[in-house]
């Protein structure tokens, strides 16, 4: 398993954008080159404690889809949990900050016009949202500290290279007057470890806004939630409606 290709310390991954999902979510990890290094290598040792996993692939994983295919039984299931629970302290411990939003594709779709064609699509919308996050951090928080600059790799998306650089370069020039980000470009999730760790990032999240929405925001956390924010760095922000319509508000005279 080769280690990080590049000076990369930002990996970002999204759902939802090529599927019939009822949301889109957009996330991902922030670390030192050190530390994404030291991951690559036990990340690597945990996959090899199950036989037929190359790279880790978190749908996959929740579908029980081979090889993540665990006995139906008492062992099987611990070794199942074991098994994601240790990728899970991987990137609690090695990671700088985790952050992820995520909007529901039918809450998204009551936005007035005028917000939507701002936001461009729900995608950039999640993309803004994330950025605006770590820009917001550097600002009002002394620790933990953003490595600078933030140099982003996003898994690549067949289609999306060009949309995806023109998103990023323009959310930048909006929330930034500093030296926070960098340049960004794309991997491959199956050879690039920090994108499976986003990857992880972003499953967790979505079935964690899910659970939120069917309970209400107060929701207690599942395990691999409470896992991936052992040490308080996971920003998980699923936008509801309220938020979105706060949005409404904001922009109705530029409706009128």
């Amino acid at each position: 398993m080769a280690l990080i290709a590049g000076p990369k310390n930002a990996f970002f991954d999204e759902s939802g954008t090529h599927d019939q999902s009822d949301m889109v979510a957009v996330g991902g990890i922030i670390g030192s080159y050190e530390a994404l290094a030291r991951a690559e290598l036990e990340w690597g040792r945990v996959l090899k404690t199950r036989k037929g996993v190359e790279f880790f692939h978190f749908t996959d994983f929740m579908a029980r889809e081979p090889p993540y295919d665990w006995p139906k039984t008492d062992k099987g299931q611990t070794e199942r949990d074991n098994f994601i629970e240790r990728l899970a302290t991987i990137v609690s411990e090695t990671t700088t900050l985790g952050v992820a939003y995520g909007i529901f594709k039918a809450d998204y779709q009551e936005l007035l016009l005028s917000l939507r064609r701002e936001f461009k699509d729900i995608y950039y919308c999640c993309c803004y949202c994330c950025v605006e996050s770590l820009a917001k951090w550097e600002r009002k928080f002394t620790r933990p500290t953003l490595p600078k600059p933030l140099e982003f790799l996003f898994d690549q998306k067949p289609g999306y290279e060009g949309y995806m650089t023109k998103i990023y370069y323009e959310v930048i020039k909006k929330v930034t007057g500093n030296d926070l980000f960098g340049n960004m470009g794309f991997g491959n999730k199956e050879k690039d470890v920090p994108l499976q760790m986003a990857d992880l990032i972003v499953g967790a999240s979505i079935r964690h806004f899910r659970r939120q929405k069917k309970y209400g925001l107060i929701v207690e956390p599942d395990r691999l939630i409470k896992r991936l924010n052992a040490r308080g760095r996971m920003v998980t922000f699923w936008l509801d409606k309220d938020i979105l319509l706060r949005y409404n508000q904001y922009a109705k005279p530029r409706d009128e």
